[in-house]
């Protein structure tokens, strides 16, 4: 069985998907430059902010 990173998809099968953060677009303008693989941005992959609960594991949030 081939690895994840041995196995390759032909060109018309990748994507790249980003949030629509300038950051996260510039990234993968970046990261993509040269190439012909679509680049689409998504609202819904924004980090979000939780207070005080960011950061906190699974045992920690149990606590707050």
């Amino acid at each position: 069985m081939p690895s994840a990173t041995s196995t390759q998809l032909p060109p018309s099968r990748l994507l790249v998907l980003t949030s629509n953060l300038y950051r996260a677009m510039d990234a993968a303008r970046i990261a993509f430059a040269g190439t012909t693989v679509p680049i689409h941005q998504d609202h819904h992959l924004r980090e979000s902010d939780y207070g005080h609960l960011n950061n906190c594991g699974k045992r920690s949030r149990s606590e707050h």
